[in-house]
């Protein structure tokens, strides 16, 4: 940033290479910030888990319970949480 702060006084001058307008570059090359991103499920995925859904759960509400867990699993898995 350059110039003058609104009382006009210099302003902070920053050196380009790490707040201009490559700072996501530089901090991607650093390791500080990456942005991944986001993998789904295939249908064939959620088949699978639908398929490994127990034959024992008792009701509707246990199943979509048990799904949506192995569902949230799968994800976590595959996106690296």
């Amino acid at each position: 940033m350059h110039g003058l702060k609104d009382d006009g006084s210099p302003a902070p001058t920053w050196p380009t290479k790490i707040c201009g307008p490559n700072l996501v570059e530089v901090l991607n090359a650093a390791g500080f910030y990456q942005k991944k991103e986001w993998v789904g499920l295939t249908y064939q995925e959620i088949f699978e888990i639908e398929n490994g859904v127990p034959d024992n759960v008792i009701s509707d509400r246990d199943w979509t319970v048990y799904f949506a867990k192995a569902i949230e699993a799968k994800l976590k898995e595959k996106n690296g949480g």
